[in-house]
């Protein structure tokens, strides 16, 4: 009977640790299983943040794109307005620069603008005589080599004509 008992001590001693053993196991797996349906609703999560990180990406974009064409056409319209009133500036300056010149002054000043008028009215008259006359001496050239060419014919001619006549007077004279 000891021995038995002794048996069923060490056997219960046994299923205890077994029991205990399978206690832990059966926690570790709870988490385990807890911790598959938190990482699937983790990654859940996670592919939500990824697809607002891009769709914020994108709207960025979007939004600096229209930013930028923005200030560049406001930019452009800003320059715009500068040159026009600095044109308007210069203009008023110019304007009241001559209102403030004496008489002597003024007759100078349009003075001044008619012989700008006229130089540019000669250079442009000086550039098409510098082109007709490019044209005429190519021209020139072109008679002067047609007549080098027409007298070398006519020499050629006339040397050819004496060889002949000489020869009829040879042919004239041994039938006579």
């Amino acid at each position: 009977i000891g021995d038995f008992t002794k048996q069923i001590r060490q056997l219960e001693e046994k299923l205890n640790r077994k029991e205990s053993d399978l206690e832990i196991v059966r926690h570790e797996l709870n988490q385990v299983k807890e911790f598959r349906k938190k990482k699937a609703q983790m990654q859940n999560e996670l592919e939500e943040i990824k697809e607002a990180m891009l769709w914020n990406e994108r709207e960025h974009k979007e939004t600096l794109g229209k930013l930028e064409q923005k200030f560049f056409e406001e930019k452009m319209r800003l320059q715009q307005e500068s040159n026009k009133k600095i044109e308007e500036i210069a203009a008023r300056a110019q304007d009241e620069a001559i209102k403030s010149l004496d008489e002597t002054s003024k007759n100078v000043y349009k003075e001044n603008v008619s012989l700008t008028e006229s130089v540019r009215i000669f250079k442009t008259e000086l550039d098409e005589l510098q082109k007709m006359k490019e044209i005429l001496l190519r021209q020139n050239a072109n008679m002067n080599s047609e007549k080098e060419l027409n007298e070398l014919l006519v020499k050629e001619k006339v040397e050819q004509s004496q060889k002949q006549n000489k020869s009829i007077k040879e042919v004239y004279i041994s039938l006579c």
